[in-house]
Order: C-alpha cells, then sequence, then structure tokens
C-alpha cells in the first residue's frame, strides 16, 4: 500500500498519510494532510493534535497548545482520570479556588510541565497535583506551594480540574519568551549505586 493509493476523502486516510509525512520529516505535507482531515471532520481529535504536534515543533506554541487540546477526545492518547466530580478549568481567574492538575502520560512530560505550578499559584487557593511515585521527590524541589499526591489518590475537595499538559494554553503560553529559563527542579547528590555508573568525570547533562 502507498500513500498515493489512500483514500483522501477519508478522514483515518489523511491522518494516517499525514503521519508517515511526519515520521519522514516532511512537516509541510504532514500538516497538510492533517488540516484536510480537520476541514473534513472538524471534530476528528487524533488529525487535530498530531497537527498540535507539527506546530509545536515548528514554535507555532499559540496554535500549538490550542490545537493539542483534542488529544483529550482521541482515543489513541492515554487521558487523564475521569472519576474527579469537579469542572474542568477553563482558563478562567481561579480566584482563589482549589485545582486539582491531573498527571499525563510518562515522566519527561510531568517534569517540563510542572514548572507552569508556580505560575498557577498566583490565582489558585490550592493546588494538588497527581505525581508518580518516582518523580516525587524531585518535585518536592519546585518553587511552588502545592500538595502532591500519588496518580489516582483520592484529592478531597476540589473545585476544578486541569490536565498537566493543557496548563501552557490555560495560562496564555504562546511563546519562549513567556517562560523563564531558570533551572526550577533541582535534584539532589546521586545515590553511589548511581554515581558508580556514570563516566569519570562526567556529570548529568
Amino acid at each position: 500500500l502507498t500513500i498515493a493509493a489512500l483514500d483522501f476523502t477519508s478522514v483515518t486516510a489523511l491522518n494516517l498519510s499525514g503521519t508517515v509525512y511526519k515520521e519522514l520529516g516532511r512537516y509541510d505535507d504532514a500538516l497538510a494532510h492533517f488540516e484536510k482531515a480537520c476541514s473534513l471532520a472538524d471534530g476528528f481529535a487524533p488529525a487535530r493534535s498530531n497537527a498540535a504536534m507539527i506546530k509545536l515543533l515548528r514554535g507555532d506554541w499559540e496554535n500549538g497548545f490550542h490545537d493539542y487540546e483534542a488529544r483529550r477526545f482521541d482515543p489513541n492518547v492515554v487521558t487523564p482520570r475521569t472519576d474527579v466530580a469537579s469542572p474542568q478549568w477553563d482558563g478562567s481567574d481561579l480566584d482563589g479556588r482549589a485545582v486539582l492538575v491531573l498527571s499525563e502520560q510518562g515522566f519527561g512530560d510531568t517534569i517540563q510541565f510542572c514548572r507552569l505550578l508556580k505560575q498557577l499559584s498566583e490565582t489558585a487557593g490550592r493546588i494538588v497535583v497527581e505525581v508518580q511515585p518516582s518523580i516525587r521527590q524531585l518535585l518536592a524541589t519546585l518553587d511552588a506551594d502545592i500538595e502532591m499526591i500519588d496518580v489516582g489518590d483520592v484529592p478531597g475537595a476540589v473545585e476544578v480540574v486541569a490536565p498537566m499538559m493543557s496548563l501552557p494554553y490555560f495560562l496564555g503560553v504562546t511563546a519562549e519568551a513567556h517562560i523563564s529559563g531558570a533551572a526550577y527542579l533541582h535534584p539532589g547528590e546521586l545515590k553511589p549505586e548511581v554515581a558508580a555508573l556514570m563516566p569519570a568525570g562526567e556529570g548529568l547533562k
């Protein structure tokens, strides 16, 4: 089966061909196919979230983070828990409300996006964050007033819920200038068994 043989009136085929082009590094072609799929079915979340990844890769944070909200409706993406009754935060002023920030996907995503919790704390009255146990000690060094719970634990009373990877969109992060380049996590000394694995004279990079 070749790309040329696909039915380009099918959103599934367009999403597939776009994915192939993305893997080949042909981002213009990939984005064109994803956008075509979205034009045929605006609610087709897989193509919208795939288009978002291309836009973010190119530095178009404003449209990229906006479109990446579609991942929450993409059956191919692992989504956060849905058993918390509180409504989804819509990005409005929290005005002292308590918010539960839900863990998404892997360790890297939590480490990357937890930097925004300090900004979130400027308007939230209480922040409860789901954190994978393996990196809980690392996130404890974050300069933000947060309460950490394990993924899936009962958060107590919260008024709104926000997926971790939705924070850039809701907080209006549209360019690299909107985030600080300063260190925001501070790992402690390496355990001896880990240090022994490091080449002489080399540190973590």
